[in-house]
């Protein structure tokens, strides 16, 4: 199944399973690392059912979101969304396989997975969206994970960099 929608949301609804696990158990980074692999197996889907020889967006999911004002949840892929949604599935899977991650998730296993996973939704929506106010929302969905991320996981001056990073981004 190669519906776009259902790429998006895997993650985001994967992140939902992971906060609603029960928090002394240690199964978090086990249910995210098995929703990146389907989403990655998801986006591989995508690249099979993708033909290169069509110029235009392809696999387009098209329904209206606020039709008063003419915002549609416009999702399709081209040529070259179809690269970065393999590349951010792989990433993302990756990411959560890595040692460092593990390291990670040590004390805040269930934070940084769903994290991980909301990230992805903004990612994968960012980069299919073709109508500007998913666009908008993609990318401010991904901003917030991305704050915590730094400011929590991030290196020695990780609070200076996260607040730097919010006002870049404002900027």
């Amino acid at each position: 199944m190669t519906d776009l929608t259902l790429t998006v949301l895997i993650p985001l609804l994967g992140a939902v399973v992971v906060i609603a696990a029960p928090r002394g158990d240690r199964t978090s980074r086990p249910i995210g690392i098995v929703v990146a692999l389907v989403s990655l197996v998801q986006s591989l889907l995508i690249l099979r059912a993708f033909d290169k020889s069509i110029g235009a967006f392809q696999l387009e999911t098209d329904r209206p979101w606020v039709p008063a004002l003419g915002i549609h949840f416009h999702l399709g892929v081209d040529g070259i969304s179809l690269w970065l949604v393999l590349l951010t599935t792989l990433m993302v899977f990756l990411t959560l396989l890595s040692p460092q991650a593990m390291g990670l998730h040590k004390t805040r296993s269930r934070e940084f997975t769903v994290a991980m996973l909301v990230l992805e939704t903004g990612m994968l929506g960012t980069f299919l969206a073709i109508d500007l106010f998913a666009f908008y929302v993609f990318w401010e969905l991904m901003l917030i994970p991305m704050y915590f991320i730094i400011g929590i996981w991030g290196g020695e001056r990780r609070v200076y960099a996260a607040i730097k990073f919010v006002i870049f981004t404002l900027v």
